[in-house]
């Protein structure tokens, strides 16, 4: 194990190091609570062996702070003291000492004490593995239960949760953003034509594309059966709007290569969000907006300008 011994006794200190070296271990000396905190913040150990009485930091104090810090693994902390009243010793497993030893330390003693610690820090070393090991599990079926499994994009479910604070910020900052509802044009034709396993091929591919082409603070998420949210934050209106237009060309495009079995289009229409506005009076607008590309001959982008006529963008 990786000991680390606190003792402002100079001699206590290198015999104990020789010592616990004899039994085995690694052993790093310092001569103060404020240096063996140091150490620990920076390296860690599996045991300390801490005098109580020393300068700066006491052994107590020394603990109490290890115990605290949420990135210092658990060491077995071993206090050395000539204090044996009941008390004292109370004091010192309250504030998450392990164990204590009287001074001048029994050699005997101080060697079960690390067996013990040794079981005891085994223990530890599991939990946190197994900690470890489900954090990231939950973190994958989180991630798995927000994102859209045929696009890789976000889902429904993330999209309700991302949309109110990002209409929060609008509201209380002023952060302004603007949705886009795209949609696949003739898609139900396109599945028939080629099949559900196309249609599917060509969902992932503007899943891909989408992701790709997103600027930095802008999301996406697959809305539903052919249809992709937007929402592209903190721009202006046409700038949203030639972002539409500039996803629309690459889709019509990168959907032309031969790895797809047929090409496609998209349609999109664009809202910025209005003071006032509740989040679906916006997406209302968008929709509106897709709804009025759809019918002028779709593959096209339409803004809506809320007070002003729309225009398709080219």
């Amino acid at each position: 194990m990786q000991i680390l011994i606190a003792d402002d006794d100079d001699l206590l200190r290198e015999l104990l190091r020789e010592l616990l070296r004899s039994f085995g271990h690694e052993c790093i000396a310092v001569g103060d609570g404020e240096a063996a905190w140091q150490h620990l913040v920076a390296h860690g150990a599996d045991v300390v062996v801490s005098d109580w009485q020393m300068p700066g930091l006491t052994g107590v104090e020394l603990c109490e702070r290890v115990r605290a810090h949420p990135e210092i693994a658990y060491p077995y902390f071993i206090l050395l003291t000539a204090r044996g009243n009941r008390p004292d010793v109370l004091t010192a497993l309250r504030a998450g000492v392990d164990d204590h030893l009287a001074k001048p330390a029994d050699l005997d003693e101080l060697e079960a004490r690390l067996i013990v610690a040794e079981r005891v820090r085994g223990l530890h070393l599991e939990i946190l593995e197994t900690r470890r090991a489900l954090e990231a599990a939950n973190a994958r079926l989180d991630d798995a239960a927000h994102r859209d499994a045929l696009t890789g994009l976000g889902n429904r479910l993330r999209l309700a949760e991302d949309l109110p604070s990002i209409h929060g910020r609008f509201v209380r900052q002023g952060h302004r953003y603007n949705i886009a509802l795209l949609d696949i044009d003739h898609f139900k034709a396109y599945n028939d034509t080629y099949g559900h396993q196309g249609g599917d091929a060509l969902l992932a591919e503007l899943g891909r594309v989408i992701a790709s082409e997103l600027r930095r603070g802008d999301l996406a998420y697959r809305y539903g059966g052919e249809e992709f949210l937007l929402v592209l934050a903190n721009g202006t209106i046409e700038g949203a709007g030639m972002g539409a237009e500039r996803l629309r060309r690459c889709v019509a495009q990168v959907t032309a290569g031969s790895h797809l079995p047929g090409a496609a289009t998209l349609s999109a229409g664009v809202a910025e969000a209005m003071p006032g506005e509740s989040i679906e009076q916006v997406i209302g607008r968008a929709d509106g907006a897709l709804y009025r590309a759809k019918d002028a001959g779709r593959d096209q982008v339409v803004i809506d300008r809320s007070v002003a006529e729309e225009q398709p963008v080219r």
